[in-house]
């Protein structure tokens, strides 16, 4: 393990643990590519615990906006790579740094992650890449929308779905006022809200034209 610090060192970061650079508000742009490197050969290393807390380790390091990109299609990888049972172990690290890394560019990677249902609550925190990456590929609204029928996720895929105005999930969404789940309800009336501004929006709009 010592390895990756000295590579880190070597392009002006000095660390003593990986997770130093979770912890820090600094930013280390010059480290992106030697944690890319490591992630890449991660299996190389010995398999146990300490590998997969490298592995996170390194996930979470990247998960800054300046890694956007560059970073997606090895995080992607590895979120289709990590043997993980549990619903917020490892694997939603993966999510969870997608949700800030990933663009366009891994646009085919992301809408086969979300609708893998068998990936369960792993996926909650890709659907903040789901408005960026929409900018590009609206076909990914098609496949959020989806996504309506899965309770695993339900409250994130009501809320991206407000997010991107999508007024056609409008009256789909509205049957969820009534939900039992308070974080599903209070995500369909904030979707509504925004859903309704955007039809009210589009009406004034062409009543000027």
């Amino acid at each position: 393990m010592d390895r990756i610090l000295s590579d880190l060192e070597e392009v002006g970061v000095r660390v003593n643990n990986v997770w130093d650079l979770v912890n820090t508000t600094d930013k280390y742009p010059e480290a992106v590519p030697i944690l890319l490197s490591w992630l890449d050969r991660i299996h190389e290393l010995p398999a146990g615990e300490p590998r997969e807390k490298l592995r996170e380790g390194i996930i979470r390091a990247l998960s800054v906006p300046y890694a956007r990109g560059l970073a997606a299609p090895a995080v992607a990888r590895q979120f289709a790579e990590i043997s993980n049972t549990a619903e917020l172990g490892p694997r939603w690290v993966a999510g969870s740094a997608l949700g800030v890394v990933a663009d366009a560019g891994v646009a085919d990677q992301v809408i086969e992650i979300l609708l893998e249902r068998s990936m369960g609550r792993a996926r909650e925190m890709i659907f903040e890449a789901v408005p960026r990456i929409a900018k590009q590929r609206p076909d990914i609204i098609d496949a959020v929308r989806s996504l309506l029928d899965d309770e695993t996720i339900l409250p994130f895929v009501i809320a991206a779905l407000g997010r991107l105005r999508d007024v056609q999930s409008r009256d789909e969404i509205a049957r969820f006022l009534t939900s039992d789940r308070p974080l599903v309800n209070r995500q369909a009336k904030i979707a509504l809200r925004r859903l309704d501004a955007e039809l009210a929006r589009r009406a004034r709009s062409t009543q000027r034209n």
